[in-house]
């Protein structure tokens, strides 16, 4: 580790300034309501907050005649902004014992890089073949590189005279974080009996799937089958790659347009070929998933015995719960 100023200068102020020194690793501050109507029929949580983290750890890339290839470092800030909101309430409360009781949340989380270490531009925060997530200053927090597809300035994919698809620049292909997330849970009781069910989503966040990209490349995956039977059934040979004669060649066709003339792409290519290409220029679009997901999370049905039931036994109280939960 690095001692970040070994020589104190001058009197105690310049050396308090001189180290900087930091009551606290964040700072932040949010503002909140929480307001009730209608007997607590609806309730409402708000809070909005922001922070910001200082001198993040982070390895910094070295000259390797030092013996080593990274060094620690405290450098960097990434601050974060966002919105919680709740809802509950009890809108139902029968005088036969019936109630429902409700909860809904929202949230969302904008996090940005302010700075990194004085000589990074970025840091890369794991990696996977041909996809990266990095930390970028001034962009978001967690976005995802790699290569992408070669295309138009109206962003359709250009294909070569051959029928396959180009490997473009090196870009930003999305984010790990999502848009927002929510939360919807309800409780209904009646005579002992209760019944909960609680349902989340997320919406937006992306991922790359590795294992959808090494599915496609040995035709295992189920959008590697487009195309297969129409390019059997008009080629032959030891390797099906020669045309039957007096046959219209079929086949996958690459959705795109001819990069020679801008024309829509009319050339059949054998769907194994295909997969093969674009895992072997190592573009990392195909692969970037959109990680949209609502999810039954939880399911709870129980009774709680009441105390006259428990009169003559050892047992104050006794509730029984039968729980079924779906794992993030």
């Amino acid at each position: 580790e690095q001692t970040r100023y070994p020589y104190p200068l001058g009197n105690m102020s310049d050396q308090l300034a001189f180290f900087d020194f930091r009551p606290e690793i964040t700072d932040s501050w949010e503002v909140g309501t929480q307001l009730s109507f209608w007997n607590r029929m609806l309730e409402l949580d708000f809070t909005y907050y922001w922070s910001v983290s200082h001198d993040q750890i982070m390895s910094v890339p070295i000259s390797h005649t030092t013996g080593y290839t990274t060094k620690k470092f405290n450098a960097g800030e990434i601050s974060n902004s966002g919105i919680e909101i709740r809802l509950s309430g009890t809108p139902v409360r029968s005088a036969r014992g019936f109630q429902w009781d409700y909860s809904l949340t929202w949230t969302r989380n904008k996090s940005m890089v302010v700075s990194l270490h004085e000589s990074l531009d970025n840091l890369v925060l794991g990696d996977l073949w041909a996809a990266s997530i990095q930390a970028r200053v001034g962009e978001p927090y967690g976005d995802i590189y790699g290569i992408g597809y070669k295309k138009d300035n109206f962003g359709r994919k250009l294909i070569t005279e051959d029928g396959f698809a180009i490997a473009g620049d090196y870009q930003k292909l999305g984010n790990i974080n999502p848009d927002f997330m929510a939360g919807f849970s309800n409780t209904f009781s009646w005579e002992g009996f209760r019944l909960s069910v609680l349902i989340d989503a997320q919406v937006g966040g992306d991922f790359f799937s590795w294992g959808k990209a090494i599915k496609s490349l040995y035709g295992n995956a189920e959008e590697t089958l487009e195309g297969r039977e129409e390019w059997y059934a008009t080629h032959e040979g030891s390797i099906n790659q020669t045309p039957i004669p007096g046959v219209e060649p079929d086949g996958y066709y690459e959705e795109g347009v001819k990069e020679s003339n801008g024309a829509p792409n009319d050339i059949p290519i054998q769907p194994s070929w295909r997969w093969y290409s674009v895992y072997a220029t190592d573009i990392a679009e195909e692969w970037i998933e959109d990680g949209t997901n609502v999810r039954l999370r939880e399911l709870t049905l129980g009774y709680s015995f009441s105390s006259a039931s428990l009169k003559n036994t050892p047992i104050a109280a006794l509730n029984l719960s039968l729980v079924g939960r779906i794992p993030s």
